[in-house]
């Protein structure tokens, strides 16, 4: 319950909470943590695989949030940004691991 508890915390708090579907997933989670605790350890699993995917704003469609009272196919928000008319000529997307060892960067977007 540590994990799920985590994860319905980190949606109604800043950063992720001034996303108004979000904070909105968030608080099903709220809602719906008795009905997480009912199911077994495997489900429990599934349900904390699908639900992590609400924080990958932007990387995907939908969630399923049915296993905690939610709709099977809840529409998370993208971000999106206009890099036409930006100052800068070359903007990429940096993937780097927390210790700042591994990095990843994308072809320049502007280029796309």
């Amino acid at each position: 319950l540590k994990v799920y508890d985590e994860i319905a915390k980190k949606c109604i708090s800043e950063p992720f909470s001034k996303i108004s579907k979000l904070a909105e997933a968030g608080k099903k989670m709220e809602e719906g943590r008795d009905k997480f605790a009912e199911l077994s350890i495997i489900e429990q699993m599934k349900t904390l695989l699908l639900l992590v995917d609400i924080l990958k704003t932007g990387r995907i469609n939908t969630c399923n949030l049915k296993p905690v009272g939610g709709v099977e196919s809840y529409h998370t928000e993208r971000m999106s940004a206009i890099l036409k008319n930006t100052k800068y000529s070359d903007i990429r997307i940096i993937d780097q691991s927390p210790t700042g060892l591994y990095e990843k960067k994308s072809d320049n977007l502007l280029e796309l």
